[in-house]
């Protein structure tokens, strides 16, 4: 269970001292990561089978990617968040905003955009266009075009950076199937990769 909190970790800057997630009980049986980066953000659900009590704790990355257990980010130490934390703010935010495109696609048909990783490293800001269409998505950019598989409910497209897509991808927890929306809020376009444990949200490149 403590793996699955770990992937939120991707979107925490490391070289900045002051990373954190914020660790949330959800109810008895499951804990919440969160983690919000300036053009990304990730969340995480896990199931556990103790009480945890309702406490929001902000984590330093460093403490939970060491962490073996839930005990090991219950230390006093540990700074509590208050109720009104912006990250909870957003991601509530994130949650309630309003779907523009939506398809559910294999996770399996997703991988092949891992092989984008290797070229994406030769670009500074290496931009795609993500369509989702009436037969399925399809990722161009000028590294070169890739169809995935999809079952669209809602077309749409989106601008986005092919590595925050690669990292969201590489950290999946699902392996069947996930929903790739595109989402508006405050009038900026976020993708979401999402299962029934996990969210992953990548702004819009300008």
């Amino acid at each position: 269970m403590i793996q699955k909190l770990k992937k939120v970790l991707y979107t925490v800057d490391e070289s900045h001292p002051d990373a954190v997630v914020v660790i949330q009980s959800l109810d008895d049986s499951s804990v919440l990561a969160a983690s919000i980066a300036l053009y990304r953000a990730a969340c995480v659900i896990a199931r556990v089978k103790r009480e945890q009590g309702q406490v929001r704790r902000i984590v330093p990355a460093g403490v939970l990617r060491s962490a073996k257990s839930l005990v090991d980010l219950a230390k006093p130490e540990i700074k509590m968040a208050t109720t009104d934390d912006w990250r909870i703010k957003m991601l509530r935010e994130l949650e309630e905003a309003e779907k523009e495109a939506e398809a559910f696609v294999r996770v399996s048909d997703l991988r092949p955009l891992k092989e984008l990783h290797t070229k994406s490293l030769l670009i500074r800001d290496p931009y795609c266009k993500l369509i989702i269409g009436k037969k399925g998505i399809e990722c161009a950019c000028e590294l070169g075009k890739l169809a995935i598989p999809a079952q669209p409910t809602k077309p749409g497209r989106i601008g986005l950076n092919i590595r925050y897509l690669i990292d969201a991808v590489s950290n999946l927890i699902a392996r069947k199937v996930v929903s790739v929306e595109v989402v508006r809020r405050q009038g900026t376009d976020i993708l979401v990769l999402s299962s029934e444990h996990e969210h992953h949200y990548i702004v819009e490149m300008r």
